[in-house]
């Protein structure tokens, strides 16, 4: 009797479910460690726009100041800043 080879049946050359979920695992982890340090981040940013808008509203004050000639304990209004503000003059 002659040697008859059977055929070979097709392996199938896709991803197991193992190598799926080992992949979600390590996206898993990288999300983990990424997503508090952009909270950290926009944290640093929202406190660098806050120390500059204090120094812009001290530096307005001080224009105030002695554009008027008033004192430095002198508490101006929001309204009297304004144009200091908005003009850039207090950069």
């Amino acid at each position: 009797m002659k040697n008859v080879r059977r055929p070979t049946p097709k392996r199938n050359h896709g991803f197991t479910i193992v190598e799926i979920m080992v992949v979600a695992i390590i996206i898993g982890i990288l999300c983990a460690i990424a997503l508090p340090n952009f909270a950290k981040i926009r944290n640093n940013a929202y406190r660098d726009q806050c120390t500059t808008n204090l120094q812009r509203i001290v530096a307005a004050k001080e224009h105030w100041s002695m554009e008027t000639g008033a004192l430095d304990t002198d508490t101006p209004t929001a309204l009297q800043l304004d144009p200091y503000i908005k003009n850039g003059t207090s950069s």
